[in-house]
């Protein structure tokens, strides 16, 4: 679905793109050129929540690690950022792009549930 928003976007019936994950930011497997690109996606918003990478730094494992490496350390600084920017509105959000990418943590997905409108679309998660 990435790929389908860095071509034609406007052509793309791709709108909302989720990427979920288990775990918190700091466990991530993900590089810094790799958030990077996300939130420079063209034609599109990148929205993540502070509250979610505040959680994921609960446990003092999160705490050392990211102590402990300069990369994780670096997506933090970038994550918090946005994130700081997007509460405040310092940016357009949305008003102007076609899509959407969310990028969230600390979920525990137990169900996908089959669009009711679209048989080979995702409705929702559960």
């Amino acid at each position: 679905a990435l790929e389908v928003l860095c071509q034609d976007s406007s052509s793309s019936t791709v709108r909302n793109i989720s990427v979920i994950g288990r775990r918190g930011h700091v466990q991530s497997a993900f590089t810094i050129k790799e958030v990077r690109e996300l939130t420079k996606l063209p034609n599109s918003t990148f929205h993540v929540q502070r509250d979610e990478l505040d959680a994921g730094m609960d446990d003092s494992v999160s705490q050392t690690v990211l102590k402990q490496s300069r990369p994780k350390q670096r997506i933090d600084k970038l994550l918090r950022d946005h994130a700081i920017a997007e509460e405040e509105h310092q940016q357009q959000l949305g008003k102007n792009n076609s899509s959407e990418v969310h990028l969230r943590f600390l979920w525990n997905p137990v169900k996908f549930q089959q669009s009711s409108a679209q048989s080979n679309r995702l409705g929702s998660v559960v």
